[in-house]
């Protein structure tokens, strides 16, 4: 959710944060967006953290998930760029 910044647009994204200090992905973070109309669209922004020796692919891995089911009637529509 955006508040009174709007992040519709890539160069606006909102900053996702990581918890603080080493996160090793133990547990699933979660961010909620807040789609006001059908022309909304919202962006959000994260860089995920290596172990600073890049010997492993897995050092850059993620898992991204929309989910709408139970909460919203919008079909969901998600793209990533890099």
């Amino acid at each position: 959710h955006e508040g009174a910044l709007n992040n519709d647009a890539r160069g606006r994204a909102s900053a996702f944060r990581l918890p603080a200090g080493r996160y090793a992905g133990e547990t699933p973070l979660v961010a909620f967006g807040d789609i006001t109309s059908a022309a909304d669209r919202d962006f959000y922004k994260f860089t995920i953290p290596t172990d600073g020796n890049n010997d492993d692919v897995t050092d850059r891995s993620v898992t991204i998930r929309l989910q709408t089911a139970g909460a919203s009637l919008l079909a969901p529509r998600l793209t990533v760029y890099d």
